[in-house]
């Protein structure tokens, strides 16, 4: 193995670990202004996609509280950068009548954001196969859902592996598909995803 090689694997374990640490620090709390205004979007730039914002929504998966990073409890900022990420203040300014301002603080890690199995993600569709459901694909981000006959029974579906796992989507949505649908998850409560390691 070249020494570039052992470096990103390297760097990617480190980020991982970070992960699952911020995942566990943030397990339960859902205080706003520690860990429950966080939300763990699986591609923010397209569950964004009908705003035109300056500068855009991240083209990646993304973790974000929904304010400016001052709003944080300082004890948490404090938690977040021992972990070796760093907090980032963005103002995506949309056009509608006027200028509206989209304030939120990232959790990034050396500047960048994240891939889905960064954040374990791909764990989360993994847990619903092993758990028997109907997993199928979807067009946009997550690119896989469950399946029910009506958009109930799929909603039902999917709403019954979070419990069981114990994750708390914070949006939802539904595709069409062979006389049924699939309902899927675009964004976690970081409070919940530690659910997926127990």
């Amino acid at each position: 193995m070249t020494k570039s090689a052992t470096t990103l694997i390297k760097v990617l374990t480190e980020k991982k670990g970070a992960v699952k640490q911020l995942y566990k620090n943030a397990y339960g709390n859902v205080s706003w202004d520690e860990y429950g205004g966080f939300i763990i979007y699986e591609n923010m730039a397209s569950y964004f996609e009908s705003r035109d914002a300056s500068p855009p929504y991240p083209n990646a998966a993304t973790i974000v509280f929904g304010d400016e990073c001052m709003e944080l409890k300082q004890s948490v900022r404090d938690k977040i950068i021992e972990l070796g990420f760093s907090l980032e203040d963005v103002d995506h300014q949309i056009s509608s009548d006027g200028v509206l301002h989209d304030r939120r603080c990232y959790i990034v890690w050396e500047g960048e954001h994240f891939t889905r199995p960064e954040l374990f993600l791909n764990r989360v569709e993994l847990l619903a196969r092993q758990k028997g459901y109907d997993v199928r694909s979807v067009s946009k981000p997550p690119y896989w859902g469950i399946y029910g006959d009506t958009v109930s029974d799929g909603m039902n579906q999917l709403n019954s592996f979070c419990d069981e796992v114990g994750l708390e989507p914070a949006a939802t949505d539904y595709e069409s598909q062979n006389s049924g649908y699939v309902c899927f998850v675009k964004s976690w409560y970081l409070h919940s995803m530690y659910a997926i390691f127990l």
